[in-house]
Parts: structure tokens; sequence; C-alpha cells
């Protein structure tokens, strides 16, 4: 270890990170019991994570991106939750939410919006989609001690095509979510993406987390690109990446 490693361990604060998974709220009815088991855990940690992946909404109006014909087939799935869980997921001790997943435009940006109304009214930071792509990538930040700040982004990162056309990806003008696609390659592309998202979220935080909605579902074990675009984001710079989507435990690793 470096001189200067010691040196940041030396002043660094001790604190503490609680991060969950995917939030599946759909036909559960909001209230206090929803998360009450984990809620005295959520509010011990100093900062409280997860992934929202439902949005909160009362819209009537769906994504045209995924067919009739494949949900009645179960290939797909359109979900919303009711948009009263947002009170009730600030009250449980969540800080911070990833939305750069597959079902946050489900019911396309009126949903979104409502979705994000609910997180700031409850005071909960939020990333991984927006009404742009500017929005979508920016860095949550949350001070967990005091002058040591804690950013997340939160990417969808699926390995086809044909995966992420059933996604909304954010654009200059366009609300979506953060993709980030590197076809299963983390060639020198790939090395040129994750470096400039890290270096433009490393000018914001102290310690910076990953979230990436990623992988297979029902898999316990993790793709290869996952392995290797995890340890690419730790590489450019990471302290930390989470990923999401599988609805199972997959192993973690310990890299640098």
């Amino acid at each position: 270890m470096s001189p200067l490693s010691l040196i940041a361990l030396a002043v660094a604060p001790s604190w503490t990170l609680v991060a969950g998974g995917d939030l599946m709220l759909n036909a559960i009815s909001p209230g206090p019991k929803v998360f009450g088991e984990i809620a005295p855990i959520l509010k011990e940690a100093d900062l409280a994570i997860a992934n929202l992946e439902i949005p909160l909404t009362d819209s009537r109006t769906p994504t045209t991106r995924k067919s009739a014909a494949e949900v009645k087939a179960r290939s797909q799935f359109i979900l919303k939750a009711s948009p009263q869980h947002g009170p009730f997921l600030a009250q449980a001790g969540f800080d911070l939410m990833s939305l750069g997943n597959n079902h946050t435009l489900d019911y396309g940006p009126a949903g979104l919006k409502q979705t994000t109304e609910q997180l700031d009214a409850g005071k909960i930071g939020w990333t991984g989609a927006g009404m742009d792509s500017g929005i979508a990538e920016r860095v949550a930040v949350y001070e967990v001690k005091e002058g040591f700040k804690v950013g997340m982004i939160s990417y969808l990162s699926f390995l086809t095509q044909g995966a992420m056309a059933k996604c909304d990806p954010a654009g200059p003008k366009d609300p979506g979510v953060a993709t980030l696609t590197v076809g299963g390659s983390t060639g020198r592309e790939a090395h040129l993406k994750v470096r400039g998202i890290i270096r433009k979220a490393r000018k914001e935080c102290d310690f910076l987390i990953v979230m990436l909605h990623w992988g297979a579902e029902r898999q316990p074990q993790p793709r290869p690109y996952q392995v290797s675009l995890g340890r690419l984001f730790v590489e450019e710079g990471a302290d930390a990446v989470i990923g999401h989507h599988p609805h199972v435990l997959q192993p973690g690793e310990i890299f640098r």
C-alpha cells in the first residue's frame, strides 16, 4: 500500500452502507409494514440505497416497447405500483434510489415524472433516469459524515441490443434511463466510455458507488461481461460496483 493510500485511510471517516437489490412493489398495498422488518437496519446505516425497479404511478398509458403478445407470453412485463408507496420508502430509511433499470419507463415519461416527484417529496435522492440524459446520468450525492460525500450513479447495461430495445434510453432531449452498452467487450471503446463516466462523477464526491442493472434473471453466477465490466469500473476509479436484475444472489468480489 502506498503512503498516499495510508493517508487516505487515516483521514476517511468510518461509515456504514446498506445496499438493497430490486424493489418490486406491484400488487403490494402501501403502508408502514411493507419495510417494517428491515426499517431498523436501514435507519441504523449511514447510507441506505436500493434499485427501485417499478414506477410509482397511477398512469394508465403503458410503454409500447413491450407488445401485448410478449406480456401475455410473460416474456416481458409492464409494471407499476401505487405512488402512495413514496412516503413509506422515506419512512423506512432509504436515502438514495437507483432508477437505471428496464421497468422505470414502463409507464412512460408521465410514470417517471410521478415517481421522481414522490422520491423528491420524501427527500430521497435518485439517479439513473430522467427527462434527459444529463439528468439520468447525474451523480446523486449524499453526505454521510460532515464534509464526506458519497456519490452514486446508475446505468442499465444489458448484453444484447434486443434486450436494450425493450427499454427507453435517455437522450439529450428525450426522457429515459441511463444506458451503457459495451456489447460484451471491455476493449478500448468501453474503457473510454467508462473513463469518461468516472472522471466526471469523481469530481462531485469522495466515494463513488456504481449501480449496474445487468446480467440474466435467475442465474446464480454472473456472466463474463458483468465481471469484466465491474472490474473496468473499479480500474477507472469506482469504489464499489453493485449489481441488480437477476433476482437471485450472485457472488461478490474484492478487486483492487
